[in-house]
């Protein structure tokens, strides 16, 4: 017997028993199988439209916001006690992997938040230098440091 969940597809009871296993253990974990290998596997749900995750480079992020913990070779359904039990034991490992992949997703949107400011400097420099060059005032001074050897200038 099993369960047909729209959007989802069928689920059989024993898929349904293992989700119930994952979640009791965490409302943050998903069990399903994965579209890209087709092995039942264990997903932690990361914030859901986070910038991190929807920006991240990691090729193992599924759905955008899911990253996979566990899976179960050769298609092979893992019962509730062996989950729960793994799920037991790593519990730790898997606050230092998801600490881990939240580090390197900051770093990431660090360098993406750095390049867009040059870039925009970038323009900005380009767009006065142009308004300049037309005659317009963009009200804007740049001076340089008074060492005492010349006059200060206002450009």
């Amino acid at each position: 017997m099993g369960l047909y969940i729209s959007g989802y597809g069928f689920k059989s009871d024993e898929e349904l028993k293992v989700q119930a296993a994952c979640r009791k253990h965490d409302p943050d974990l998903v069990f399903q199988r994965s579209a890209r290998t087709g092995n039942y596997t264990v997903f932690q749900r990361m914030m859901r439209d986070s910038v991190y995750v929807k920006h991240a480079d990691a090729a193992d992020l599924e759905q955008g916001d899911l990253f996979p913990l566990r899976a179960f070779p050769n298609k092979r359904m893992p019962t509730p006690d062996e989950v729960s039990k793994w799920l037991y034991e790593n519990d730790r490992e898997r606050g230092d992997l998801l600490d881990k992949v939240q580090r390197h997703n900051k770093s990431v949107q660090a360098r993406m938040d750095k390049d867009v400011k040059q870039e925009a400097s970038a323009r900005a420099e380009f767009l006065e230098h142009g308004f300049r060059m037309l005659g317009e005032d963009t009200g804007r001074t740049v001076s340089t440091s008074n060492t005492g050897k010349r006059r200060r200038s206002f450009g």
